[in-house]
Parts: C-alpha cells; sequence; structure tokens
C-alpha cells in the first residue's frame, strides 16, 4: 500500500508541475501551516489564517461528521502559533481543540531547505505530538531552474493518551505543484501510526484554488488513519486571512 502510493504521488506531481512550486501558507487540520494532515517546514504569508473543514469519517460502526475551524498566528518572522475548534457529530458527539506552536529554525536558501519544529496537542483525539520537518523547492542541477515541485520530509512523534496510552515515531513526505495561476495540487503520505482498530496508511491528494491571495478552497481525498477514521472519505474546506 505505501509504495503504491508513493508511486502514485510522485507521478502526478511529476505530470502536473509548473514553473513555479511557492510555498503553502494554508493551515492544516490542526492550524498549522502544511498540508492536510502533517505540517510543513513553512510558515503563512500573512499576518493570520483561518480555515472551515468537514469531514464525513467512516468506520466499521458509523459515520462520524467532523467540523474543524483551524487557524495559525503569525508571531514573528520565525513563529507562529496554532489552534483548532474540533467537533465530532456521530452515536457520541465529542468537542475538543487544538493548541501548538511552531518555531522554523532554518530559512531556506538556494541549496539548503527550510527547517521547522513544533508541537501540538489535540484534545479530541487526545494526542500530543511533536515533530520536525524540512521543505525545500526543487531546482534542475544543471542550471538551478526551478523543477515546478516542492518537496517535504518529516518525522514526528505521538502520543495518544486513551487507556492504551500508544506512542509512536513515524515519518512522512509530501509535495506540492503549482497547476496554472491559482490552483495548487498537493499529496503527502505516511507511515502507520496507530493500530487501535485496523492499521493503515495515512495518505491525501486534493487541490488548493486561489482566487485571491487570502482565499482558498480545498477539496480531495484523505485516509487520515486515526483509530476511528480508517477509511478513505472526501474533504472539503474554505480558508481565508490577511
Amino acid at each position: 500500500m505505501m509504495r503504491r502510493m508513493m508511486t502514485t504521488l510522485g507521478l502526478a506531481l511529476a505530470v502536473m508541475a509548473a514553473p513555479l512550486a511557492p510555498a503553502s501558507s494554508d493551515p492544516n487540520l490542526v492550524g498549522a501551516t502544511g498540508l492536510l494532515l502533517n505540517p510543513t517546514a513553512d510558515l503563512g504569508t500573512g499576518q493570520f489564517d483561518l480555515q472551515l473543514t468537514y469531514l464525513p469519517v467512516r468506520n466499521a460502526v458509523d459515520t462520524t461528521h467532523w467540523y474543524s475551524v483551524a487557524g495559525r498566528y503569525r508571531l514573528d518572522e520565525r513563529t507562529e502559533l496554532h489552534g483548532a475548534l474540533e467537533a465530532m457529530r456521530a452515536t457520541n458527539d465529542r468537542e475538543g481543540g487544538v493548541l501548538g506552536v511552531k518555531r522554523q529554525v532554518q530559512a531556506e536558501t538556494a541549496v539548503l531547505p527550510a527547517v521547522a519544529v513544533g508541537a501540538y496537542h489535540d484534545s479530541i483525539l487526545k494526542d500530543t505530538a511533536a515533530y520536525a520537518v524540512a521543505s525545500l523547492a526543487g531546482t534542475n542541477p544543471a542550471d538551478g531552474s526551478p523543477t515546478g515541485l516542492r518537496g517535504h520530509l518529516g518525522v514526528r512523534w505521538d502520543r495518544f493518551e486513551d487507556g492504551r496510552n500508544e506512542s509512536a515515531v513515524t515519518s512522512f513526505l509530501g509535495a506540492e505543484s503549482r497547476v496554472g495561476e491559482q490552483t495548487t495540487f498537493f499529496g503527502e503520505v505516511g507511515t502507520q501510526h496507530h493500530d487501535r482498530v485496523h492499521r493503515k496508511t495515512p495518505w491525501a491528494v486534493g487541490l488548493r484554488w486561489s482566487p485571491s491571495a487570502r482565499r482558498t478552497f480545498t477539496a480531495g481525498v484523505v485516509t487520515p488513519a486515526y483509530g476511528f477514521a480508517s477509511d478513505t472519505v472526501v474533504f472539503v474546506a474554505v480558508q481565508w486571512g490577511r
């Protein structure tokens, strides 16, 4: 499964690559600047961003409707605070929140990636996480011209305090590619990190459409691979900021 997803992700990004691959400034599910599931080493371009996300999370028992209002605030040129308010509507309703911080410890250069470290706590998942991630725009080694891809590679530690107190260290990778002037294709995949119900590989692919500089609409498919969210589902999100 992992090999198939990585191959599919690589082929899709290669085909859709464009001359530029700018850093994404959109929040992810926990509010940090990044892809959908994982943060990147990038920081948002504006002072703050907010994102509304909806996922119909299915499992063997029922469908959980997951709503998230996530966002991040640029504290200084290297630091952002992020968080989210989350609600799960199913047989057993739950509400919770996320609070976290990300610090870019190295800015990106022509040859070195941006590097960031961060941590957050998600009360609805009872997950405490810490991570380190590197992000770099691809260039042609022959002439230094952009290849059209932006890559991300990271490692994370998660501890789920839900009665079994599981901990795991996993890795993840992702990529972005501009498709035209207003649309960005992105994809990500990680190693398995949680086995309460089903051991599956977390992954996501999607399109971000930005009709203006500070407004984005996102849609795609994702397998969160949390214990209660093991199936592949469609997600939608809208983001705005200043």
